[in-house]
Parts: C-alpha cells; sequence; structure tokens
C-alpha cells in the first residue's frame, strides 16, 4: 500500500494534465550566464564525430 501511494500519482498527474482536470503554469527558466562562462574559461565548441552520430546518435 505504501508503495502504491508513492508511485500511483505520477500517471494520475499525467493523466489530470490530459484532461484538463488540472492547469500548471509554466515555469521561466533560470537565467545561466552560458556565454560568459565559455568566454571566461576558453571552451571552444566540440564537433560530434562519425561514431557519436551514428551509433550514440549525437547532433553536431
Amino acid at each position: 500500500m505504501l508503495i502504491l501511494m508513492s508511485v500511483l500519482w505520477i500517471p494520475g498527474v499525467a493523466i489530470c494534465k490530459y484532461l484538463d482536470v488540472i492547469s500548471m503554469k509554466r515555469e521561466v527558466p533560470a537565467f545561466f550566464p552560458e556565454d560568459e562562462l565559455r568566454e571566461e574559461r576558453d571552451i571552444k565548441p566540440r564537433h560530434a564525430n562519425v561514431f557519436e552520430r551514428t551509433v550514440l546518435g549525437f547532433k553536431n
């Protein structure tokens, strides 16, 4: 019973959200200084190689 109580709320919320029983407001993403960190740490973009693109499904 304790396990069911802790697990069943996940699909319950999904079903309620799908049926528009509950509405959740969209959250605003937090600010992250990505450009400043790249400049400060001198980070260069890295492109995926053939193995990473084909086998692992990475994108460039």
